[in-house]
């Protein structure tokens, strides 16, 4: 899976899946967000079990793919670029 997105188009819509993401799950799995790739189009989507989030965005992608990654490291990441990188 490979993507381009600039940093503040993924920012703000992580900041808002992370919202859902418990900190301390039973379930690690809760702590992560899936990330897809079809069509140009990322799906991003979290979960605790009671609540689910789905947030879409259009990239160049390069790669399709499907994964999940934890969701509070990406935002961290994601923020500690430089704007408009």
């Amino acid at each position: 899976m490979q993507f381009t997105v600039n940093q503040t188009t993924i920012t703000k819509p992580l900041q808002l899946l992370c919202s859902v993401v418990d900190r301390r799950s039973a379930l690690p799995i809760l702590t992560h967000i899936r990330l897809q790739i079809s069509q140009g189009q990322l799906t991003m989507t979290t979960t605790d079990m009671e609540l689910e989030m789905i947030g879409q965005l259009k990239v160049t992608a390069e790669q399709e793919g499907d994964i999940t990654v934890p969701a509070r490291k990406l935002l961290d990441i994601c923020r500690a670029l430089p704007a408009g990188a």
